[in-house]
C-alpha cells in the first residue's frame, strides 16, 4: 500500500508555536483562582533557556523565528514527500527506491540544519555577554522548530481527560486489538533502542553544529556540520519509516483503509526515538 501524495501535512505560517511577550510572562500558577499550569511551547522553553528579556530580545527573536519559518516552508513540504517516498518503499520492499530517497533525505536535512544555524547566529547576535554560554543548549532546543507539530487530536483523549501517549494515540487511530497493540510495542522497544547511536549521533553533532555558529565559523563550516547531523537525521527517520512500515502491513484492510489514521500516524512518528529515555510520551512538536 503506497502512501498517496495528498497526504503530504499543510505547513502553516505559525510553525514555531511562537506567543507573545505578554502571553509568556503570564503563564498561570498553581494558586487558589489561577489558571492551570499549561505545558510550555518549544518557543518558551528556548526563551527560558536563554533567559531572554521579554520587552527587548523576545520581540526581535519572534520575527527572526517566524521569518525562517517563512523561508523553510517549500524545504518542510520537500522533507514530508521524501518521507513519504522511504515509506513507500518500505511498504512495497523496494530497496531500489529507497537508497536515493534516503540520499535526497541527507542533502534537505543538511539544508534544513543550515537554515536553522542561520536563524540562529541571528539570535545568538541579539544575547547578552552572559547569555552566550546558554547558546548549545538553546539551539539544541531549536531542533525542529520549523516543522508543524504531529496532530493527534483525531485520536481523541485519555479516559481521565488528559492527553494521550503515542502507543495509544495509535491504537486510538487504528482501534488496535490487544494482540496487534502487544507486537506492535515490542517492535517500537526494539527500535529506540537500536536508535541509541543515532540519537547519541544527533546530540553531538547538533553541539558541534552550535559551537561552530558561536566560534563565528565561515559558511563552509557550518555546512560541514549542517551534513553530518544530517546524517544522523536520515537514519533516526529511516528507523522511523520502517517501523510505521511494519505496524502499517501488521493492520488489517479496513484498518489500512483508514487515510485520516494512516495520515496522522505518519506524522506523528517524526521525533517518535528522540527521547533518550522513553519512546512512549506525549507529543509536544519535539524533534530533529
Amino acid at each position: 500500500m503506497k502512501l498517496p501524495y495528498r497526504l503530504v501535512l499543510p505547513v502553516f505560517l505559525f510553525l514555531v508555536a511562537v506567543l507573545p511577550a505578554d502571553a509568556l510572562a503570564q503563564r498561570g500558577g498553581g494558586g487558589s483562582g489561577a489558571p492551570p499550569m499549561r505545558p510550555n511551547t518549544p518557543f518558551e522553553d528556548f526563551v527560558e533557556a536563554l533567559r531572554l528579556d521579554l520587552d527587548d530580545q523576545v520581540p526581535p527573536v519572534q520575527t527572526l523565528m517566524v521569518a525562517g519559518a517563512k523561508d523553510t516552508a517549500p524545504l518542510v513540504s520537500e522533507l514530508f514527500q521524501i518521507r513519504q517516498q522511504i515509506l513507500n518503499a518500505e511498504l512495497t520492499n523496494d530497496a531500489a527506491a529507497k537508497a536515493p530517497a534516503l540520499q535526497a533525505y541527507v542533502a534537505g536535512s543538511t539544508k534544513m540544519a543550515a537554515a536553522e544555524a542561520a536563524t540562529f547566529a541571528k539570535v545568538y547576535a541579539l544575547l547578552r555577554p552572559n547569555q552566550q554560554s546558554r547558546a548549545p543548549g538553546a539551539f539544541a532546543q531549536m531542533a525542529g522548530f520549523f516543522f508543524p507539530p504531529a496532530n493527534p487530536g483525531a485520536a481523541g483523549r485519555g479516559a481521565s481527560g488528559g492527553a494521550l501517549g503515542r502507543l495509544d494515540i495509535l491504537t486510538n487511530l487504528f482501534t488496535l486489538t490487544g494482540d496487534q497493540k502487544k507486537e506492535i510495542r515490542g517492535w517500537l522497544d526494539e527500535t529506540h533502542k537500536a536508535a541509541a547511536p543515532a540519537r547519541k549521533g544527533l546530540v553531538e553533532t547538533r553541539a558541534a553544529l552550535a559551537k561552530a555558529i558561536q566560534s563565528g565559523a565561515d559558511q563552509a563550516a557550518i555546512d560541514v556540520a549542517a551534513a553530518a547531523y544530517a546524517v544522523h537525521v536520515t537514519t533516526m527517520t529511516d528507523a522511523e519509516m520502517m517501523v510505521l512500515s511494519a505496524i502499517i502491513k501488521k493492520l488489517t484492510p479496513e484498518q489500512r483503509g483508514n487515510q485520516r489514521a494512516v495520515s496522522t500516524a505518519f506524522s506523528l512518528m517524526r521525533g517518535f526515538f528522540v527521547n533518550d529515555r522513553r519512546w512512549d510520551i506525549v507529543p509536544d512538536g519535539r524533534a530533529y
